[in-house]
């Protein structure tokens, strides 16, 4: 029972965080943009799943009204690009110091 505990706290914290940035991106589009803006980005989202006109109300809201640098806001809107980094590069490593060996090709198999 207590094993379930972490787990459903970090799933709670996780909604919340992604309830909470869908709320400032609709609110910063409709600040920003107006509210027309801001229902069709709703609608977007709710209806066809497409982020894009969110998290660029997230983007714009971060820098525009709170003042963030553009780095942070693009990390605020879309964390999983810079959350790959560190796999992609120790991809990179990988291969210089295991490089693939070179396989010697014979004559194709006959059937």
């Amino acid at each position: 029972m207590l094993g379930i505990l972490p787990a459903l706290a970090a799933l709670i914290v996780l909604v919340a965080f992604r309830l909470g940035r869908a709320v400032f991106g609709a609110a910063a589009l409709w600040l920003i943009a107006g509210p027309g803006w801001a229902l069709l980005a709703i609608s977007l989202w709710l209806l066809l799943r497409w982020t894009v006109p969110i998290r660029l109300g997230i983007l714009l809201g971060a820098v525009m009204l709170w003042g963030w640098p553009w780095i942070a806001g693009l990390l605020l809107a879309a964390p999983r690009p810079f959350l790959m980094v560190p796999g992609y590069v120790s991809t990179q490593i990988a291969r210089i110091r295991h490089p693939r060996p070179p396989w010697h090709h014979g004559p194709p198999a006959r059937a």
